[in-house]
């Protein structure tokens, strides 16, 4: 009878270490899912999404940079440049207006003349 119960605990006590096996090679295998999520994630972020942020940062400062320089041109929805409009338009006899010079252009192989 004292053997029929060791033998009965050491079966409970065998059952139960199994069982722990068994919970213990459960969470490696989840451990392991879910860092090759993570892993394949990443990688799925890196080759697609990364791209199209750096690519819509671009063009935006490269609007930027175009508004910044040219601030009389917008673009239509062709994508033609198209000029603003000006309210007012300078007269040459307004005083604001500036004084015409006409420059020459002169080529590098001509010699300089002094007048």
């Amino acid at each position: 009878m004292f053997r029929s119960g060791l033998f009965n605990a050491l079966i409970r006590i065998i059952s139960i270490i199994s069982r722990c096996k068994i919970l213990i090679m459960i969470e490696f295998l989840r451990f392991v899912i879910v860092l090759l999520v993570i892993w394949y994630g990443t990688k799925l972020i890196i080759k697609y999404v990364l791209p199209w942020l750096l690519m819509r940062f671009i063009n935006k400062q490269q609007k930027n940079f175009d508004n910044y320089s040219n601030p009389g041109n917008t673009k239509g929805e062709d994508g033609v440049n198209k000029k603003k409009e000006k309210s007012e338009t300078r007269k040459k006899g307004d005083p604001l207006f500036g004084e015409y010079v006409d420059f020459e252009e002169i080529e590098p192989d001509q010699e300089h003349k002094d007048e």
